[in-house]
């Protein structure tokens, strides 16, 4: 079931993005489908989300950080963008962490 208000989940972005970075790479739901995880082929996880930057945000950034806490906010992406277009940013994001 998709969300009424917007036509995927951050969960989905993960979903979308496993493959992009290769068969051996697998993604997980996080709850709810608010977050989603990306584990390498050497169990080395991403987490993708939304950024909290406090109460009266609205424009919240996506961003995937690493186990090791180095974390990347992508601005650039926004609700406007499909989901192929952000699964693409997070892929290449998460190549370049590498």
């Amino acid at each position: 079931m998709r969300s009424r208000e917007f036509g995927f989940h951050v969960s989905d972005i993960a979903h979308t993005a496993g493959p992009l970075l290769g068969d051996d790479w697998r993604a997980e739901s996080g709850a709810w489908g608010t977050c989603g995880f990306l584990l390498a082929p050497d169990d080395e996880e991403y987490t993708i989300g939304v950024l909290d930057l406090g109460p009266g945000c609205v424009d919240r950034p996506l961003c995937v950080q690493d186990a090791h806490g180095d974390r990347r906010v992508l601005p650039e992406l926004t609700i406007a963008d499909t989901l192929d277009e952000i699964a693409h940013v997070i892929a290449r994001t998460v190549r370049d962490m590498r």
